[in-house]
């Protein structure tokens, strides 16, 4: 097998790495297997970091073992027994494909391919059917109130429910083996052993496997912690660096439960049923169980734009972000509905980190601001404000080019005289370690 990994790694072109690329696999189905294991979101091998091992003087290994060993992890979750079956291969495993088969059990490839250059280069081939990686699905509602709330039928009731301030994600249910996933696909790892059964339970009560869409948010002595504190635990449960105790603090609010074979579906060829059947599912579940860390989300029916405006200015009055307003109709679908909407006081958005401007007077040597852009590249703001003096000292020191942020914002603005985007007193909230790209200009309000 040619080392495809460095080939593709020197190539800048997107272009030219789709192509070399597509040609690579045609020559040698098995580079195809490799990056389907290592891209596909719904394929955890659970490793964070390779175990040590030693070469064997004879390394015997051949790619059935690779493939099998393959295999068998990615339907075990990780412990000492994975490890070792892991430690064996790529003892024996020859050295110049050992560092292919760790890119791989650690989902990253490390040459610039990603689902979407990857599935480019198969597409229209004989290996597309088997090997097509399909991107980590997720639901986002709309934003635009008065334009939403024109197609919400008010007569039969619209849902009106909290919106949570705390980390997307999905528990994904699979036989009894509980993932966990932010909106991107990102793997999360919580390593209370309750939380995980709290989940169990409520699949078996389901009767099959499913998809648990909600929020996570982190408890302490009875209450929720602010968004900052609390997602920079999370973040760590991202990494895969949470401790025990801080996994034992975070609990999930609910709001959806989907079929497994639904979720990783065509959903135009197996939709979902409509929200108010998914949802009276899953109060039923959570009502009728004894969960200690998950938790059914806040809800009730509206009837009226007036009532769904008293209901969000109750929650905001409570501390709470804001409303979140759903069509029992709704179907689940990987895009963003139009038929939900959200409501909050103020805006925010995520934004991709381009640079970092060094600070002046007594900000001198500390990180100034964040030099920031939408996916597009169509806005670009300076975002300096919302740092702690602890903060500034230690973000001068990191790389933060590429990272995920979310920014409040007042207005989206656009200067008179450049002709550039940008925002309306922007103030840095946090890091999105859970999500791997920006908002493009039209998803930004404002």
């Amino acid at each position: 097998m040619k080392d495809f990994v460095k080939i593709l790694s020197e190539i800048s072109s997107k272009k030219q790495k789709t192509e070399t690329l597509r040609q690579l696999v045609l020559e040698d189905n098995r580079i195809a297997f490799l990056f389907k294991n290592a891209l596909d979101p719904f394929i955890r091998f659970g490793f964070k970091k390779i175990p040590e091992y030693v070469s064997a003087d004879a390394q015997n290994a051949s790619w059935d073992d690779a493939v099998h060993v393959i295999e068998q992890l990615s339907r075990m979750n990780h412990s000492n027994a994975s490890e070792a079956i892991l430690k064996a291969f790529l003892t024996q495993c020859p050295k110049d494909f050992a560092p292919t088969m760790e890119k791989v059990i650690l989902k990253d490839m490390k040459c610039g391919v990603a689902e979407a250059t990857f599935n480019d280069a198969i597409h229209n081939t004989e290996l597309e059917e088997a090997y097509h990686v399909n991107t980590y699905p997720c639901m986002l509602v709309a934003s635009d109130f008065k334009k939403i709330s024109k197609k919400f039928n008010w007569e039969e009731g619209i849902f009106s429910q909290e919106k949570c301030d705390g980390m997307r994600f999905n528990a994904v249910v699979d036989d009894d083996r509980v993932m966990y996933f932010g909106r991107s696909g990102k793997p999360i790892e919580i390593l209370s052993k309750e939380f995980s059964q709290n989940f169990l339970d409520l699949k078996n009560s389901y009767g099959k496997s499913c998809v648990f869409d909600g929020e996570l948010l982190v408890v302490r002595d009875g209450k929720i912690l602010d968004r900052k504190t609390g997602n920079g635990i999370l973040n760590r449960a991202v990494r895969g660096t949470i401790s025990p105790e801080e996994s034992e603090q975070i609990h999930a609010t609910i709001w959806d439960i989907l079929p497994y074979d639904v979720f990783t579906s065509d959903f135009k060829k197996n939709p979902s049923k409509a929200y108010n059947e998914r949802f009276e599912k899953l109060s039923h579940l959570l009502n009728d169980s004894n969960s200690t860390k998950v938790h059914l989300v806040d809800s009730k029916k509206v009837f009226s734009e007036e009532e769904a405006m008293e209901d969000f200015k109750q929650k905001l009055s409570e501390g709470k972000e804001g409303t979140i307003l759903k069509n029992p109709s709704n179907v689940w679908k990987d895009t963003r509905v139009t038929d939900c909407v959200k409501l909050k006081a103020e805006l925010d958005c995520d934004l991709k980190v381009v640079g970092i401007a060094e600070g002046t007077g007594k900000y001198e040597g500390k990180l100034g601001a964040i030099l920031c852009e939408s996916s597009d590249g169509m806005l670009k703001v300076s975002v300096g404000t919302g740092f702690t003096d602890d903060d500034r000292d230690r973000l001068i020191k990191e790389n933060l080019v590429g990272k995920i942020v979310s920014v409040l914002y007042n207005a989206k603005i656009c200067d008179k005289k450049t002709g550039i985007n940008s925002l309306f007193l922007p103030r840095f909230i946090e890091f999105r370690e859970d999500k791997s790209e920006a908002d493009s200009f039209g998803d930004i309000k404002g």
